[in-house]
């Protein structure tokens, strides 16, 4: 009965520590998750009990197998994700118990099976011992995967999938042969330290795929970045022409009104209305410009240039602008935040029927803060590891949630944050830039 029990609980702790991990890298696909996970983790944990007697070959494919498919279950996934999870699960169990075996076998005339299985209290050691080294394991393991796992593509995923793969089959064929093997103590030895240096080795290239998806990430980033900026740049120039097109209408505009009152006199109101039209339409052209400021010419750039943007798109648009001073927040980094904020925003209101989208900067005592409110249809879909990144709806997949995270980023450099909230079909995003 103590045997059992003792299983059982090992089982149900692997199972919850796998289940952890998985749900904190993985988007809920049900409302009653909490229910759904606990459900998840005592049956998989039965049936791993199940098939505890038979051989790896048998109990490991059951681990995997059931793992996946309560995962297709329980969240919004492809199969490869939680395959790579569970064999990676598997491999950290089996290269564990397989390291700590050989190396109690050093001090003891037994072999794996008979120290792990001989003496009930023995074994109860062990393998708290054992399950502690797991733990920490896969924690680690996490800390690598965690805030990259969504910009993992499908090819790097099967390349996990593939990597795992070896070196749990590997590890299984070492389970399998050494237990029937009486090696000598320098055999021994050199065994202890053989999986040893196999099991570091798993764990930097597991590091190494992970950085270079980071990595990639970063580069994907800057990359938006520096788009963002040249569209700040475009959005000043374009501010800049605008400027002397004013210029231009202001200085012929006397000629115009002469020109206007002499066609009225002469009775040609035909082309007296013409060129009134006209002058209308040129000053409607150019009329992008603010009736407020916030003192910096780039970020009042950004805002016009949406803000004439949104009218292209029949987007109702308004601001609240107050000053910001001469502070150490870079206007790139101010811009680069309403850059994102506003093309979330414009994209969700263009979707409405009578779509509006606004934009209010306030100067507190020790923030500037920036709030774009706008129409929205729906709940936005948010990252699974970290629900303030919300995945765009554009065709470039590749870009998804890089907006909001460099916003958030942006936030976090300038001791602020990022929040959002939705309700009534309504968006509204907040950010903080700490003054320094």
């Amino acid at each position: 009965m103590a045997i059992t029990l003792l299983e059982i609980s090992l089982c149900l702790f692997e199972n919850l520590c796998s289940f952890i991990f998985i749900d904190r890298l993985l988007r809920h696909k049900n409302r009653n998750h909490l229910f759904l996970f606990i459900t998840a983790v005592i049956v998989k944990s039965f049936l791993d009990y199940s098939v505890i007697g038979a051989s790896l070959l048998i109990k490991v494919p059951s681990f995997v197998i059931s793992g996946i498919i309560l995962c297709l279950i329980l969240y919004d996934t492809h199969i490869y994700i939680p395959s790579m999870f569970f064999l990676t699960f598997s491999y950290i169990f089996c290269i564990i118990d397989l390291i700590i075996g050989n190396f109690l076998t050093i001090f003891s005339e037994n072999n794996i099976l008979s120290i792990f299985y001989d003496s009930f209290i023995q074994r109860v050691v062990i393998c708290v011992l054992v399950k502690i080294l797991d733990a920490l394991t896969l924690f680690l393991i996490y800390k690598m995967l965690n805030k990259i796992v969504p910009s993992f593509n499908r090819k790097i995923w099967l390349m996990f999938n593939a990597v795992m793969g070896v070196f749990l089959l590997i590890t299984i064929l070492f389970m399998t042969a050494y237990p029937n093997s009486h090696p000598s103590k320098p055999a021994e030895y050199l065994y202890t330290v053989l999986f040893l240096v196999f099991f570091i080795l798993s764990l930097l290239i597991i590091y190494v795929l992970t950085f270079v998806a980071a990595t990639f990430k970063e580069n994907e980033k800057i990359h938006i970045l520096r788009s963002t900026y040249a569209s700040i740049e475009e959005s000043l120039i374009s501010q800049t022409e605008n400027i002397q097109v004013i210029k231009k209408i202001r200085h012929d505009i006397k000629n115009n009104l002469l020109l206007i009152g002499s066609l009225i006199q002469n009775g040609d109101t035909e082309e007296a209305s013409s060129i009134i039209r006209q002058s209308v339409s040129q000053i409607e052209f150019a009329s992008v410009g603010l009736s407020q400021s916030t003192g910096r010419g780039v970020v009042d750039a950004v805002i016009a240039n949406k803000a004439a943007l949104a009218r292209s798109r029949h987007i109702s648009f308004s601001y609240k602008l107050d000053y910001i001073p001469a502070i150490a927040i870079d206007s790139i980094d101010i811009s680069s935040v309403i850059t994102n904020l506003l093309d979330n925003a414009l994209e969700s209101a263009e979707k409405e029927t009578n779509g509006f989208a606004e934009i209010k900067i306030i100067n507190m005592e020790s923030y500037i803060a920036i709030n774009v409110i706008n129409s929205c249809s729906s709940l936005p879909q948010t990252s699974s590891s970290d629900k303030n990144i919300l995945i765009t709806t554009k065709t470039d997949k590749t870009l998804h949630g890089f907006g909001t995270e460099i916003i958030n980023d942006i936030a976090k450099k300038h001791g602020g944050s990022f929040v959002w909230k939705f309700s009534d079909h309504i968006f509204n995003a907040n950010v903080l830039l700490k003054k320094p």
